[in-house]
């Protein structure tokens, strides 16, 4: 899991959750391949939220368009 800052069309700055899945593999002569599925992403709410494109996203209840912004370094 992954918190990433994106920004609302509004101007404000929120926090989106990335869960990371891992899919594991063995074909039939015993080797394992390890393939990535797309990142489930919701709010820290839990409002559910779709990836429409490089770095843009959807909260599904409001519509509201949210883009991606890199976090400030500490």
């Amino acid at each position: 899991m992954s918190i990433r800052l994106a920004l609302t069309e509004r101007g404000e700055q929120i926090k989106l959750r990335f869960i990371e899945r891992l899919r594991v593999v063995v074909d039939g002569n015993g080797q394992e391949q390890v393939t990535a599925d797309p990142p489930a992403v919701s709010l820290l709410n839990g409002a559910e939220v779709t990836i429409l494109g490089q770095g843009i996203y959807q909260v599904v209840e409001t519509g509201e368009v949210l883009s991606s912004i890199e976090p400030e370094a500490p």
